[in-house]
């Protein structure tokens, strides 16, 4: 089954603000050199399994 793309853009834009959210709430632990990471190594991985 593929997403349609408006619910697809949704999740990633939750995923992405959730992540966000929990790197302030952690006081900034990973440098945003190593958030910046953490996301380019998720977002292929999602972009996979979401939009077909």
């Amino acid at each position: 089954m593929t997403v349609p793309e408006v619910y697809s853009f949704a999740v990633i834009d939750g995923v992405m603000v959730n992540l966000i959210q929990n790197w302030i709430k952690r006081d900034f632990v990973e440098t945003p050199e190593e958030f910046s990471g953490i996301v380019s190594h998720i977002l292929p991985i999602m972009f996979k399994g979401i939009i077909a």
